[in-house]
């Protein structure tokens, strides 16, 4: 990941990039329909253009930062509690109620 970007999400319920070598507004890269709960840059994209968000909507989306649309969306059941990439990136886990999914990193949900 490029250390001068940061991704940001929230009650505003956008997905958000900075870049803190500019002084320019944020790129808006798309929104949930509720708030965003957590953040992933994905380490496994060698192009740093893969931003995973997971939100109150009980959706995780894959966003490709050169495209309009989201990349791939996987929906849940119950409200996510939790979302991270493991620390040897192969996998994303997002817990929601009882249940645990367990992604591959290197491929999108649909």
């Amino acid at each position: 990941m490029s250390q001068n970007l940061i991704a940001t999400g929230g009650h505003e319920k956008r997905l958000r990039i900075f870049d803190l070598q500019k002084e320019c507004k944020p790129i808006d890269v798309g929104r949930h329909e509720s708030t965003i709960k957590s953040v992933v840059w994905d380490k496994t994209d060698p192009s740093d253009n893969t931003v995973v968000t997971s939100g109150d909507d009980k959706k995780v989306i894959w966003w490709d930062l050169r495209s309009s649309t989201p990349a791939g969306e996987f929906k849940t059941d119950d409200m996510i509690t939790s979302m991270e990439q493991g620390a040897d990136r192969g996998v994303i886990t997002v817990t929601e109620g009882k249940t645990l999914h367990v992604f591959d990193s290197t491929r999108y949900a649909t």
